[in-house]
């Protein structure tokens, strides 16, 4: 059978209901350094690789479903991500970790598992704020330095076109380490050159972490080449309205 003949037969089957699942995982090491379709691809390989029956879009080009709560840009690690990945039959909730995480390449884990109310909402529409904990040479007191200005700005890139933006109005606040983030050893001598930042992320506006290195470096509160090389966590994802927000991670029903 021709491709074109195969790809109008799966075009013309019944839509199957979705089973949705809600995953939460984690991503460290050398594959953080993919980008956002890359690491689609890679969930792809793995659910295939596992014999998940994963729902297909319907087309000349099926795709199977899932859609990440914020997609992640090159260079960030996360601990504390979600994705929903839908399936045309029930899975082993207790059972997807383990068996995902047998077939997944080195550095990216699940780490839980949930059925959620195919409700019709994409879960990119939950996201409204992010937490990040950023690592460089006096990033600490540069942003702290720039939470006591009125304004932050920066010029944005995309599509060609260079515009004028304000960072300050997306920046919620800025916290050192808790005393829980100590490293195996239990040293913390490092937590200077540390902080974590909470800002509005989303749809509708969000604050991109490499955006908010550049205007350190611009206002010269920290060196360039300590904001090009930094190490950036994303380390929660929350839903809802400032100050009530809540840890989408931690939500099992949603309206």
């Amino acid at each position: 059978m021709l491709q074109a003949e195969r790809e109008k037969m799966i075009t013309m089957q019944n839509k199957t209901e979705a089973c949705p699942v809600r995953v939460r995982f984690e991503r460290k090491g050398s594959i953080v350094y993919i980008g956002h379709l890359d690491l689609m691809r890679t969930f792809e390989r793995t659910l295939r690789r596992a014999g998940m029956p994963v729902l297909y879009t319907q087309g000349y080009n099926p795709r199977p479903t899932l859609v990440f709560a914020l997609p992640l840009g090159v260079g960030i690690a996360t601990t504390d991500d979600c994705v929903d990945i839908f399936f045309n039959e029930k899975i082993d909730i207790e059972e997807f970790p383990d068996r995902f995480n047998a077939y997944s390449p080195i550095g990216l884990r699940a780490l839980a598992a949930w059925e959620i109310p195919d409700s019709g909402k994409s879960i990119m529409s939950l996201v409204t704020a992010a937490t990040y904990r950023i690592t460089a040479p006096g990033i600490r007191k540069a942003l702290s330095e720039l939470m006591t200005r009125d304004e932050i700005p920066v010029m944005k890139h995309a599509k060609g076109k260079e515009t004028r933006a304000d960072l300050r109005p997306l920046i919620l606040k800025v916290t050192e380490p808790s005393e829980t983030d100590k490293t195996d050893d239990g040293d913390l001598s490092d937590r200077e050159e540390t902080a974590e930042i909470m800002v509005y992320a989303g749809s509708s506006r969000n604050l991109r972490p490499d955006l908010l290195l550049s205007a350190c470096a611009d206002t010269g509160l920290i060196d360039k080449r300590a904001a090009d090389n930094a190490e950036v966590l994303r380390i929660g994802l929350f839903t809802g309205a400032n100050p009530d927000f809540k840890r989408l991670s931690d939500i099992r029903q949603f309206q």
